[in-house]
């Protein structure tokens, strides 16, 4: 499956660049499995307004999300981030893909976050996405070895081991809670410190049902 990242539905939603430039990720050998629940049925585990479950964004910090959206990310939309969005299509449907939420914002000193939380038909389907996610930065020589999450399952946190050609850094996280997956990525002028990026995984991941 192809990694759908933060930057990626970004550049989908807002129909802008991507905030930093790094090599490209190679596609993650994660099948999706054939037969799933497709995401015209009705909403399985939580049923409630899933921008509910996003960290809020801290005092201080402006909002960097595209001023147009609502938060809410359709089927469409997240397929649109894949390399080809008919495939995209097909692999989302097949995982039973039923709706996403989205939060971004920057913070005074140019750090950018972005978090994102897919629901899908179940959880070996939320665990074959983020598989898939988690693969690519694994495989990507230009990341530095997985850190893991204490206490979030299956959560593992990536960094970049050199700033961007805009010499910004970046930070991705990735993990699943029951039928859901989260995203966090993180850009700024520094490395952000790998205690931060825990407690902020942590922190997303208490939120989830």
């Amino acid at each position: 499956m192809r990694k759908v990242t933060a930057v990626a539905l970004l550049l989908a939603l807002a129909g802008c660049a991507p905030p930093t430039t790094f090599p490209p990720q190679p596609d993650a050998p994660a099948p999706a499995p054939v037969g799933m629940p497709g995401p015209a049925g009705p909403i399985l585990g939580f049923t409630g307004d899933l921008r509910t479950l996003l960290l809020p964004r801290p005092s201080g910090a402006t909002n960097a999300g595209d001023p147009k959206s609502d938060g809410t990310i359709t089927l469409e939309q997240a397929a649109a981030s894949f390399g080809d969005a008919n495939q995209g299509m097909t692999q989302l449907r097949a995982l039973g893909f039923q709706r996403g939420a989205i939060e971004e914002w920057r913070e005074a000193d140019g750090t950018q976050v972005s978090i994102i939380v897919f629901q899908f038909g179940d959880h070996p389907s939320a665990t074959t996405f983020t598989y898939g996610a988690q693969n690519s930065y694994t495989l990507n020589q230009a990341f530095d070895a997985p850190i893991g999450i204490p206490g979030v399952p299956l959560g593992n946190a990536y960094q970049s081991s050199a700033a961007g050609t805009d010499k910004r850094w970046l930070t991705e996280v990735f993990f699943t809670r029951n039928n859901m997956t989260a995203e966090l990525s993180i850009t700024g002028p520094t490395k952000i410190a790998s205690a931060r990026v825990v407690s902020l995984a942590q922190s997303q991941y208490a939120r989830l049902p």
